[in-house]
């Protein structure tokens, strides 16, 4: 990794179902308050103000074009509002855009060229990636009110997400484990010592509940 880190620094956490990322990205929220602006996951603001999931291969260009162009947007507005603010350091975003070819079944290169971009293009927008593994076994959330995968899908996503983004320079793989706590706060650790982050909320992680991605 390269010694500078920017006036902001773009952070996207990945990885399959259930590894984690809404809760890291909530927790830190919660204790770094006006120094991370939070991106949301897309899918979930969409699908929870009533978009339609696909049905079938036809409709799922359509649905992942859509999740696409809001993560886009998202971050596009949270660069606008953050170089307005002395005291964001960080923006942190619960997925990228990349996360699509693992729901695309189509031509990556294709979808990406409807959308005007490229790998490269897509990939440099992230300072810092984390992949976060999807736990499996028993530690795997399978609550259906959550998230609509079972384990071997969400496993197969993660797989799927990991190679989507093998080229970013700038990857770090964090494993499952059966502590969920000591897996959030390992990824917090990755970021703020990147950056240079001091937490402002001096409560302990484990005092926030687990937030479902």
């Amino acid at each position: 990794m390269s010694d500078h880190v920017p006036r902001i620094f773009k952070v996207c956490l990945t990885g399959g179902p259930g590894a984690g990322k809404t809760a890291v990205a909530e927790v830190m929220r919660r204790q770094f308050k006006d120094k991370v602006y939070v991106v949301p996951e897309s899918a979930t603001v969409l699908y929870s103000g009533g978009f339609e999931r696909a049905r079938d291969f036809a409709e799922q260009f359509h649905v992942q074009r859509a999740i696409f162009e809001v993560q886009r947007q998202q971050e596009e507005l949270a660069d606008l509002r953050t170089n307005e603010s002395e005291q964001i350091k960080v923006i942190l975003c619960d997925r990228g855009t990349m996360d699509f070819a693992a729901y695309w079944r189509g031509s990556k290169d294709e979808f990406l060229f409807d959308a005007s971009t490229s790998t490269g293009d897509e990939l440099g927008r992230y300072d810092l990636l984390i992949h976060m593994e999807t736990p499996g076994g028993e530690d795997y959330d399978s609550d259906t009110r959550i998230r609509s995968e079972d384990i071997s899908k969400a496993l197969e996503l993660d797989r799927s997400i990991a190679e989507a983004w093998v080229k970013h320079p700038n990857r770090v793989f964090v494993r499952s484990r059966s502590s969920f706590i000591e897996k959030v706060e390992e990824v917090i650790s990755i970021i703020s010592d990147r950056v240079g982050l001091r937490n402002s909320n001096e409560q302990d992680i484990t005092s926030h509940s687990r937030v479902a991605d």
